[in-house]
Parts: C-alpha cells; structure tokens; sequence
C-alpha cells in the first residue's frame, strides 16, 4: 500500500515538472526579441541585363572575283593585317596575255580610226568640189562612226582586262586579323571561292533585344544616348571598357514583342572576338527606390511575402510586388512604405497574429 502512494507521488511530481518546463519554454519564445527592419528609401542605380552577341565592326568574307591557280599565300591564320596588304595571288599568265591581246586590239581599231578620219576628209573635199555626190560624203561619216565604236568597245575590253588581272592580287579591305585560310597554295580555284576572313576588332558591337515596354521607356526617358552600358564575358568576368548603345532596328518582331539594339565598345587589346557571346548589362538611374534584405522575403505560388509588424506589435502576413536585385537587397514597387517595419529574422517561426516582441534594426549594408 505504501509503494502505490509513492507510485502516484512521483508520477505527479513528474508531471508537475514537465508542465513547468514546458511553461518555461514557451515564455522564452514569447519574450525573445525578433530583428525588424524599415525599408530603405534611395537614390539607386538598376542593372538590366540582356544576352548578348558580339559582332566585329567589319567582318568581311574575302572571296575569289577570278579563277585560277592559287600561287602564293602571304599571311598566316590568325595574323594582323593592314589595310592594301597583300594576302594572296592567283597565277596572272593567262590574264596578262588576255590584257596584250586587247591592248592589241585596241591599237588595230586605233589605226583603223585614223584611216577612217583621213578618208572622210578627202571625201568630204571632194564634195565639196562637187567632184563626189553628197551620198559619199555620208558613207564615210558612216565608217568614221563605226570606227569610234570599235576604239571605244576595244577600250573597254582593255579596262575589263586590267580589272580581271588587278584581281588576281587579293590585297586586305581594311585593318583587321586573318581567319582560318582553308586553301593551300596550288589549289585551282574558281571565281566566287572563299579564301579567308578578316575581322575588323578595333571595336565591336554587342546586338541585344529588349522588350517593347522597356524601349518605350528607355526612349521617353532619353535612356538611349546617355545610359551607362557594361559588358560582362562568358566568364563572368567583366570587359573593362564602357560601351554606348547607338540604335536600334525600326521595326518589333512581332513573334517576340522585341527590338534589337546595338552597343558599341572599344577593343584596344583586341579581347573581344567576332562570334563570341556576353551579357550586356544596362545602368539606369532610380530615385525613390524602395529597398530591403533578400532574405526578409518569402515565396510562395509565385508571389513574395514579407511579415510587417503592427504598431500594436502583432505579425501580419503582406504580399509585395519586387524588382531587380541589387546585391544583397530587392526592389519593392508595391506593398510597402519606407514607415513599415518589416520582419528581418525568425520568418520561420511566427504566424500572422501572433504578438511578438521586436528590435529594430539597420538594414546590413547600408
């Protein structure tokens, strides 16, 4: 009997102890203090981004205007170039011979122009003797004209000859660098052939599409001409020069809603190549923004959340609106003020209602 009093006793002083504990516990979290924040209100930069493809100023297919043997390669793959420099030769036997026999050509119409013009003058004496009918005197006109015309066409086959010879030395365009030079000397070619590229790389253009709004807004806030505009490589690492966006395209895809841009950037140490892609980041200004933590933010079906905390210190549960991301902070557009207090730690463990206890805070970072 004795044993069954000090059962029921202990088991009541356990249970004594686990209510007071447990009492204990939840006095803590009650009485804890959570971080708060105020959103910050800012003068602020906004980066936009945009995929980019890079094109080199010129970018030129050097391609055969003859045909023939390919005689001589004067550069190599990769090689700098400058502008009437000689990159290859094609074997000139046949245009230089082609060129005397039209030069030849031309010297017999000569002669036979000067016989023409000696005889329409002795004609027309002998006309004017009365000597010869007026009908002679037309007759040799007529040959003097003929003869013209055939000095004139031999003239031209000349300059045609001189033309197809000029273009058996391919000489560069302009200043650029030598692509891959997929012949071998001693190909026989034809005309129309592609012998190389040259690229032009003093400066490039980085072609990007943004969407109808953000061009409408761009233009109405003259954003087109004076934007600061970066270039970020494939490697994330970012191109040290600025560039400037110059135009655009006149007409929107319809199928995207887009219109293409352009932004052009220096390239002194020839870093940017043609064919290569980047990101293109756009810097516009934004006063008045409305920012705070990333990670005062929760989401939920595709929309963002913050707990903002009322003057009678309960939690209520706001859905808000956000923009870019700068750093560690996100852009609110709607559902906050700068005079709310927003929930910064502990998002976890409060519930919509609950009364908290709160420490505000300076929002890390600025």
């Amino acid at each position: 009997m004795n044993y069954l009093r000090l059962l029921v006793v202990l088991v009541l002083f356990v249970g004594l102890y686990s209510c007071e504990s447990s009492s204990g516990k939840s006095n803590t979290i009650a009485t804890s203090k959570f971080k708060v924040v105020s959103p910050a209100l800012k003068d602020t930069v906004l980066v936009n981004e945009y995929v980019a493809d890079i094109e080199a100023e010129n970018n030129v297919e050097i391609r055969l205007r003859v045909g023939g043997f390919l005689d001589k390669i004067y550069v190599k793959e990769g090689q700098e170039i400058k502008k009437g420099d000689l990159l290859f030769y094609i074997n000139d036997a046949e245009y230089r011979n082609r060129l005397m026999g039209m030069k030849a050509t031309l010297a017999n119409a000569k002669a036979e122009l000067n016989v023409a013009e000696v005889e329409q003058k002795r004609v027309a004496s002998l006309v004017k003797q009365n000597i010869l009918s007026p009908s002679e005197a037309d007759v040799a006109n007529s040959k003097l004209e003929a003869a013209k015309a055939k000095v004139e066409e031999a003239a031209a086959n000349v300059e045609y000859a001189e033309i197809q010879l000029s273009y058996t030395k391919i000489k560069a365009p302009f200043n650029g660098v030598i692509d891959r030079i997929p012949l071998k000397t001693g190909s026989l070619l034809k005309e129309g052939d592609l012998l190389t590229t040259v690229s032009e790389i003093q400066g490039v253009y980085a072609y990007f599409h943004i969407s109808e709004n953000e061009y409408l807004s761009m233009i109405k806030n003259n954003q087109v001409q004076h934007t600061e505009t970066y270039l970020v490589l494939s490697d994330g690492s970012k191109y040290p020069y600025p560039g400037k966006i110059e135009n655009a395209e006149s007409e929107i895809d319809e199928g995207t809603g887009s219109i293409a841009f352009k932004a052009y950037f220096k390239n002194p140490e020839k870093i940017l190549k043609h064919g290569a892609t980047g990101k293109l980041q756009i810097l516009t200004p934004s006063e008045n923004t409305l920012l705070i933590p990333q990670k005062c933010i929760t989401e939920q079906q595709d929309k963002n959340y913050v707990f903002v905390v009322l003057p009678d210190n309960t939690v209520r549960r706001q859905a808000i609106k956000t923009g870019r991301r700068i750093g560690n902070l996100i852009v609110v557009k709607e559902g906050l003020t700068n005079a709310d207090q927003v929930l910064l730690e502990g998002i976890q463990l409060v519930k919509e209602g609950q009364t908290i206890v709160t420490e505000k805070v300076e929002i890390p970072g600025l």
